[in-house]
């Protein structure tokens, strides 16, 4: 490939996007490297890395580009090549003599036309032929002359040449000596020219019709036309037009225009009228051309001459509909034949079997016809007037044989078209008149207006609706048929209802409730008692529906709103008075005052802000005042956390973990009965939970609740079983990856509360998730509201020092770069191939997963790999600054064997870690977190799943993320085992990121879903998880 020939080899579409992206300036960086070897970045859907090499002769070699694109040479490599073809002619010298001859011919022409005078005008003259309209050309400056032929005038401005006009006028015809009209101008005639280059007058006139008309008076609107020997100013307006009207000796009449009046193209949709005696020229619009122009042509052709006897005629068919535009005199000698406005009625009845039909009727003065009468007997008809009046009867009517009621409907939404759309729409052309059984059964009810009353029955709620106008049956009716998905219906006593926005919310309302149709049908609706604050919040957010609380239900809700208040109504626990900080003591009142009504909740504190304190506070107070035994299901790793909190905080309550093997559990149930708080994990309580059944608790807490996101697991299902009076959630992350997860939880705080899984599904999850539904969002945030506690670091800990997070990216080298490109065509095969079954996606899931392995070193995943990672030594080099600066620090990763690389550059290097993965002893993981807090060890290598929760490490001030996790919550834990109560210095996190690869599309993906929880807490988008993504989504992973 030689520089001067490059093009022949790019598809044409390629390249032109490359010289597109070239005037962009998207070629960002260009680094010479010597031996006419050179390497670009370009900008795209990211920065690509492109080489390239150039020999003296032009030679082209080693084109390479980084982007995905693989049928051939890419845009980004064509940015590159017109670079270095305009740096190639600029650096070669003997290259350029063409191009020297070129550019002297150019400014010598250039230097020709700008020495010479500008202000060339070309000036039309109009005149009128029997063809039509045609137009002339004058070209001069003050003085003009004559354009004889336009060809060779056009020949000149094409080749640019010097040509001479009469004995003053020569100049080098370039279009940029012309003003604007007449650039304008001479495009238009160009354009004309050769459209019609074969006709006889080509050289000197031009007809004008058409948009070709329309063109040339767009182009002299402001300036106006010379038309014979007078100058006209030119309107796009409709003029004002008069005819005269008068009858001559022999009886006949005679009608023609006022004034010297010509009209041209008037058999189109817009029309020329040429006033001479006021010297205007008219482009007409279509309606008026429509309506005038067939007679001001005929009129202007020859007198138009009307006889006695067809005069009401032409009066009633022309001069009637034509008064609209223009002006008649003389209207008076008329006055015998002026005929009566018509007045059209239309009679309306129904029969016994609910058919509904109609005759029209006209009125001229004081007589009567049917339509058919009218055209053959009325010499008055107005036909325009009439056929108006049908053709709008039988956009509601259907037509029969029937000379007594011809027009009919048959049908409920016909009827309810006519009665809503048509009597309306038909008013305002004549009068309607029904008979009284129309009148009767053909109704529209008002509006439906709904209520809904709510009152408290013993452990209930009872629920009644009503409607003004409308019995309950009705508006059961009603419902039923919006659920059908109607517009309206029709009552039993024939009238119709609009199904509208009252209705509509009040739709809404029973759907959020699960009512079901059978419940609908009974007078009193009951639903749960924790559906109350619910019911409560439509009063100030329902726009349609009316609330009507009874007073014993306003007294329960605003009982339960008052133990909410900061007040001291509920006293904290002596022991915690002064250690709780003022939002956990809101914490502590949210939960006791849910746990007074038998309700549930979920405490979702961002992560470091004392859950645990929290839920020991209420067991403490429960120990207080009732005594009642409570039961903790946590992490394996987190039950002598839990132990050691509840002993530190509140050493009066008496603990037992169970844990061991399944004989040391067994003692411990036999001693069950002399604890206050008893503390296992969800491993074991899925083995356990017959002995748990047989114990009733006062409270149940769940630690890190997302454990029972999913909830057919033995263990969603086991703590679900545990006979405990109140339940709640501790978590900050209720939902990661999808809405099944939070009803899996509500489903544990509060059975039935969030309805079914497969009804939540098809309300909530599919209607948000799929349709971005903004009605069913706001309907969720409202019923999950009132129990879910929500707190940030940055809202309630303003004394927290800094966080800041940084990314930083490697570079693969080529030989790990070459291990990783085989490895996505790979995938890319893999999932091309794939039909999109989960076992598939399972195999493919463990293909993504060795490209992040990859990523992170290739020994990962070849035993054989002596090669560098790119990644590895930008980690080591980061983890040496930090030791040296004296930072303590934390690093994690997903998989331990990295760990483990990991730990054996940090020998090499002589620094001190502790390392905690999965198969570390809860009680060797205690002893390290609490040495690394107190003694001089600078590392922490964790596992992200085996320590992303349940540790307080405020003694690192650093965090390292070595690989990202598809899912940035797992992360945010993990930082937060630094960054949380407790911290006193600045914290710094790292995210390494490996560029150009999986890595930085986890990073969008990460981004993407972290919206999701917001939906539920503040609102926000969603994406799925990897299992849900589809092969297309899978592909983007590897772009």
């Amino acid at each position: 490939m030689n520089i001067r020939t490059y093009k022949g080899d790019f598809n044409y579409a390629i390249f032109q996007r490359g010289q597109t992206y070239f005037r962009q300036k998207k070629l960002k960086e260009v680094i010479y490297c010597g031996s006419g070897n050179y390497r670009f970045i370009v900008e795209g859907t990211k920065n690509y890395n492109v080489t390239a090499s150039i020999t003296p002769e032009g030679e082209l070699s080693g084109l390479s580009c980084d982007c995905p694109y693989d049928r051939g040479y890419c845009k980004h490599l064509a940015v590159a090549l017109i670079y270095l073809e305009s740096i190639y002619d600029k650096t070669i010298s003997n290259r350029s003599s063409n191009y020297a001859r070129g550019l002297i011919r150019h400014y010598t022409e250039r230097a020709v036309i700008n020495a010479q005078e500008h202000g060339i005008r070309l000036v039309p003259e109009l005149e009128a032929t029997f063809e039509g309209l045609k137009y002339s050309l004058k070209i001069g400056r003050e003085k003009l002359y004559v354009v004889n032929d336009i060809y060779d005038m056009y020949q000149a401005f094409q080749g640019r040449l010097n040509k001479k006009y009469g004995k003053e006028l020569e100049f080098v015809h370039s279009p940029e000596v012309l003003d604007e009209q007449s650039s304008a101008l001479l495009e238009l005639t160009f354009s004309i020219f050769m459209t019609f280059k074969e006709g006889a007058d080509r050289k000197r006139r031009f007809l004008i019709q058409g948009q070709d008309a329309v063109r040339f008076f767009q182009i002299v609107r402001e300036s106006g036309v010379n038309y014979g020997r007078s100058h006209f100013d030119v309107k796009f307006s409709d003029p004002e037009i008069s005819f005269d009207i008068a009858k001559t000796d022999t009886g006949r009449y005679f009608l023609r225009p006022v004034g010297k009046i010509e009209i041209f193209n008037a058999e189109q949709n817009f029309c020329i009228i040429i006033d001479s005696d006021k010297k205007q020229i008219f482009v007409c619009g279509r309606e008026f051309t429509n309506a005038v122009g067939a007679l001001l042509y005929a009129a202007l052709k020859e007198e138009l001459l009307i006889s006695e006897k067809e005069i009401a005629a032409f009066y009633t068919a022309v001069i009637r509909p034509v008064s609209k535009y223009v002006k008649f005199s003389g209207l008076e000698v008329l006055s015998d034949f002026t005929p009566p406005e018509l007045s059209a009625r239309l009679y309306i009845d129904m029969n016994a079997s609910g058919e509904v039909a109609a005759r029209l009727e006209y009125l001229y003065g004081d007589e009567k016809f049917t339509p058919e009468q009218s055209k053959r007997k009325n010499p008055f008809c107005d036909h325009f007037a009439e056929a108006s009046c049908e053709l709008s009867v039988g956009n509601y009517f259907d037509i029969r044989d029937d000379k007594k009621n011809p027009y009919y409907i048959d049908g409920d939404d016909e009827i309810y078209r006519l009665l809503t759309e048509g009597i309306p729409s038909l008013s305002e052309k004549m009068e309607i008149y029904t008979t009284d059984r129309f009148s009767r059964k053909a109704v529209i009810r008002p509006a439906v207006r709904p209520a809904l009353g709510v009152r408290l029955s013993g452990s209930v709620l009872e629920l009644e609706l009503t409607a003004d106008g409308y019995t309950p049956e009705e508006l059961r009716e009603l419902l039923a048929a919006y659920r059908l998905g109607k517009k309206y219906h029709k009552l039993k006593d024939g009238s119709f209802s609009i199904l509208d926005d009252g209705l509509s919310e009040l739709f809404e309302i029973t759907e959020s409730l699960d009512i079901s149709d059978k419940s609908l049908m009974k007078e009193k609706i009951r639903v749960p008692a924790f559906r109350m604050l619910y019911l409560d919040s439509l009063g100030s957010t329902s726009e349609n529906v009316r609330i009507e609380r009874s007073s014993e239900f306003r007294r329960q809700v605003s009982s339960y709103r008052e133990m909410l208040d900061y007040s001291d109504k509920i006293s904290v626990p002596e022991q915690l008075d002064g250690i709780l900080r003022e939002y956990q003591i809101y914490g502590f009142r949210w939960l006791k005052t849910l746990s007074a009504y038998g309700l549930g909740g979920i405490l979702a504190d961002d992560m470091g802000l004392g859950k645990t304190l929290q839920a020991t506070a209420l067991m403490l107070d429960e120990k207080r005042s009732k005594g009642g035994r409570s039961l903790v299901v946590c992490p394996a790793s987190l039950v002598l956390n839990w132990q050691g909190e509840i002993e530190k905080f509140a050493p009066e309550l008496r603990v037992l973990a169970v844990m061991g093997t399944s004989s040391e559990r067994a003692a411990q149930f036999a001693e069950m009965e002399k604890y206050d708080v008893v503390i296992t994990s969800y491993s074991l309580i899925a083995r356990d939970f017959a002995e748990y059944q047989e114990h009733e608790f006062r409270y149940e807490f769940l630690d890190e609740a997302q454990y029972i996101k999913n909830s057919s697991t033995q263990t969603a299902k086991a703590v679900k079983s545990v006979n405990s009076r109140c339940r709640f959630a501790l978590t900050g992350t209720p939902v990661e990856n999808s809405f099944a997860e939070l009803w899996s939880i509500f489903d544990y705080i509060m059975p039935d509360y969030l309805f079914s899984y497969r009804y939540f599904r098809q309300h909530y999850e599919s209607p948000v998730v799929k349709d971005g539904n903004e009605q069913a969002k706001q309907s969720l945030q409202r019923i999950v509201k009132p129990f879910i506690l929500r707190r940030m670091k940055s809202g309630v800990l303003t004394e927290l020092p800094e966080k800041t997070e940084t990314v930083l990216l490697s570079e693969m080298e080529k030989e790990q770069g070459g291990i990783y490109s085989a490895n996505v065509a790979e995938v890319r095969s893999a999932v091309t191939a794939s039909n999109g079954d989960n076992t598939e996606k399972i195999k493919i899931l463990a293909m993504l997963t060795r490209l992040r392995q990859i990523c992170c070193d290739p020994a990962l995943v070849y035993d054989n790999y002596t090669g560098k990672s790119a990644k590895l030594e930008q980690c080591v080099e980061l983890v040496e600054s930090c030791v040296n600066s004296g930072h303590k620090l934390l690093l994690f990763s997903q998989f331990t064997s990295m760990l483990d690389i990991v730990a054996a550059r940090l020998d090499g290097m002589g620094i001190r870690y502790f390392m905690l993965t999965g198969s570390t002893k809860p009680a060797q993981r205690l002893k390290m977190v609490n040495s690394f807090n107190g003694d001089d060890t600078s590392v922490f290598l964790i596992s992200l799943k085996a320590g992303g929760t349940g540790l307080n490490l405020t003694g690192a001030d650093v965090v390292i993320h070595y690989d990202p996790w598809w899912n940035s919550s797992a992360e945010n834990q993990a930082s937060d085992r630094a960054y949380r109560i407790g911290q006193k210095k600045n914290v710094q996190i790292y995210k390494l990121i490996t560029r150009n690869t999986i890595e930085e599309k986890i990073r969008e993906l990460q981004q993407a879903k972290s919206g999701l929880a917001d939906i539920v807490l503040s609102g926000g988008e969603n994406s799925g998880n990897i299992m849900s993504m589809t092969s297309e989504e899978i592909l983007e992973l590897l772009k």
